[in-house]
């Protein structure tokens, strides 16, 4: 876990690999949200010609059960 005075950065790992990043924002409110991670299982573009790289896709979670 990672904090400064702006954010908290979790980092989940699994047998050394990466499975989850989630950041939180300290201030202004906002929604925590997660870092899919592409490992090459998981297409992440968002479309046919788009290279997402090895940074990962953010996504919020908006509803829970």
């Amino acid at each position: 876990m990672l904090e400064d005075d702006g954010a908290r950065i979790e980092e989940l790992r699994v047998r050394g690999h990466t499975q989850r990043i989630t950041v939180a924002p300290k201030r202004g409110g906002g929604l925590a949200y997660e870092i899919i991670v592409g490992d090459g299982s998981r297409d992440l573009a968002d479309g046919p010609d788009a290279a997402r790289g090895a940074i990962g896709k953010r996504v919020w979670k908006l509803l829970s059960f």
